[in-house]
């Protein structure tokens, strides 16, 4: 499932994106883990997920 809305157009309604890699406190109570390293072997990336860059899609298997 994608999100259906384009970044630039989901903050011209007022959608304030914050992207952060690290363990985080988003409200009282409420964290962000940020980034899990992968430290075993199979742990696998999932091919159904991608980032879109540039008009192009790149599978997620290029984050190593």
């Amino acid at each position: 499932m994608e999100i259906p809305y384009k970044k630039g157009y989901l903050e011209s309604l007022g959608a304030n994106f914050v992207l952060n890699n690290n363990f985080i406190e988003v409200e009282k109570q409420l964290f962000l883990t940020g980034e899990v390293p992968r430290k075993t072997p199979f742990e696998k990336p999932n091919p159904r997920l991608f980032a879109e860059v540039d008009g192009k899609k790149l599978h997620w298997t290029f984050l190593g």
